[in-house]
């Protein structure tokens, strides 16, 4: 009994060495694994972190870029006419470059950023957008305004303080505001007195154009200007005296027509998008005038517009006389030019507001328009 009793110890000790071997193993694999595994977890946690900072970095560099763009020279910052093709600053304990282009869309601006072993690559579509108060008004007026009867302003129409809206018409929202409406002339003026001086680069005499492309060149006359075809090129005609746009005329987007003294429109000449008409004296737009693209129409002075038009844009005059029948689509503005903004029977002004380029004369803020995936 006892000799059978010692050989089955001996076989419980044998089998408990490989039991325990086995278990040393598994208990080796165990932490094994779990070492691993959370190794693996801390690395993808500090990956994913350096991968955020290196997005809040890129967004630092595209709000610097904002900056830079919507603060003048004199304040630190660039300019909204600044552009660049690339500038690195440091930034939370990584970098960016910044870059600021045009584009067709508008103004694209690049972050590139730089974090550890990370980079992130944020875009975005910017434009130039008004920055005035005038912007959020149909019609807007420095002095006293008469609506005729049958006339409708469909937005709010405002007059300064002192002043009051009288007439027949209807409009929404009356109310009074204090700020006085102006433009800043100084770029017409200046283009204006270029042609006052003469010189080389400037025409003398009266002058008649059919085509007519610019190719991004100012063309200085001194003298009258009349302008019978399709003007394009994105750049300015300046006239001494004036400048007559005629029947079939076709100006393009972006040009600008500067006249020291008046400007007229005829009947079946067609305003295109962004393009800019400035009168010192007299800006008329004729009867009958119609042209969809919504343009900027600008005179520190009188501003009369024919009857049955249809118009779209900005209208900044310091005297307004608008005629019976027509049609508006934008914003008005009348100053302090004059005694009475008239408005004349069954004119229909409509708030509305157009992607429109920023003229000189006019406060310019960066809008946001849309991210560019990357």
């Amino acid at each position: 009994m006892k000799f059978f009793s010692e050989v089955n110890n001996f076989m419980k000790k044998g089998f408990m060495i490989p039991f325990f071997l086995i278990l040393v193993v598994a208990l080796v694999a165990i932490v094994g694994s779990v070492t691993y595994l959370t190794t693996v977890s801390v690395r993808n946690i500090g990956g994913k972190t350096d991968h955020l900072k290196a997005f809040y970095i890129a967004d630092a560099g595209l709000q610097k870029a904002i900056w830079y763009l919507t603060t003048p020279p004199e304040e630190g910052g660039k300019g909204l006419d600044w552009r660049t093709a690339g500038v690195t600053e440091e930034f939370g304990g990584g970098s960016y470059i910044i870059s600021v282009e045009d584009d067709p869309d508008g103004l694209k601006i690049t972050s590139r950023s730089s974090f550890g072993e990370r980079e992130r690559i944020l875009q975005i579509i910017a434009g130039e957008d008004f920055s005035d108060e005038f912007s959020k008004y149909a019609l807007l007026s420095d002095k006293d305004v008469a609506l005729a009867e049958g006339t409708s302003v469909e937005g709010t129409t405002a007059v300064t303080e002192g002043n009051e809206i009288s007439g027949a018409g209807t409009s929404d929202n009356e109310m009074t505001v204090i700020d006085e409406p102006s433009i800043d002339t100084t770029y017409y003026d200046n283009q204006i007195a270029v042609s006052d001086a003469g010189g080389e680069s400037v025409l003398v005499g009266n002058q008649s154009y059919d085509d007519l492309d610019l190719n991004n060149v100012n063309l200085y006359v001194d003298g009258n200007v009349n302008v019978g075809g399709n003007v394009s090129g994105q750049a300015d005609i300046v006239s001494s005296n004036d400048i007559n746009v005629s029947s079939g005329a076709i100006i393009g987007r972006k040009v600008k027509l500067i006249a020291k003294n008046n400007l007229t429109v005829e009947q079946g000449a067609k305003i295109r998008k962004d393009a800019v008409l400035y009168a010192g004296e007299n800006l008329t737009i004729g009867d009958d005038v119609i042209t969809a693209d919504p343009a900027i129409y600008v005179t520190p002075k009188n501003l009369k517009v024919g009857k049955r038009s249809i118009l779209s844009g900005k209208f900044y005059g310091g005297n307004l006389n608008i005629g019976s029948e027509t049609n508006i689509e934008g914003n008005v503005v009348g100053g302090s030019y004059g005694t009475q903004n008239v408005v004349e029977d069954s004119v229909v002004i409509t708030k509305k507001t157009f992607d429109q380029d920023v003229p000189p004369g006019f406060k310019r803020k960066i809008a946001f328009k849309k991210w560019l995936k990357k």
